[in-house]
């Protein structure tokens, strides 16, 4: 797999993962933005499958409608940030 082109998008786990390692933070409402609608899926993977540990933080932010929900809000710890970056290279060659 060749590095992303004009016409070719980054993967979704290239995309939350990049932003992760900016010490970003993400909810499931904020990873829309990045073309992820089901942040928690994506999270499971990079755990499960690839042995990141991440961060949850239980939050209530309001929904489309305006009440509130509850939702986690996921980071990438900096003790995770070696291993991060030898995956995202990995994912984008």
């Amino acid at each position: 797999m060749s590095k992303p082109t004009h016409t070719e998008a980054a993967s979704k786990n290239v995309r939350i993962l990049s932003h992760l390692m900016s010490g970003a933070t993400l909810n499931r409402f904020e990873a829309e933005t990045l073309g992820d609608h089901c942040l928690n899926s994506t999270i499971s993977e990079l755990a499960n499958r690839h042995g990141l540990a991440f961060t949850r933080q239980p939050e209530r932010v309001p929904n489309r409608w305006g009440k509130p929900c509850r939702v986690i809000r996921y980071g990438l710890p900096p003790s995770e940030t070696a291993m991060a970056a030898q995956l995202l290279a990995r994912l984008e060659s």
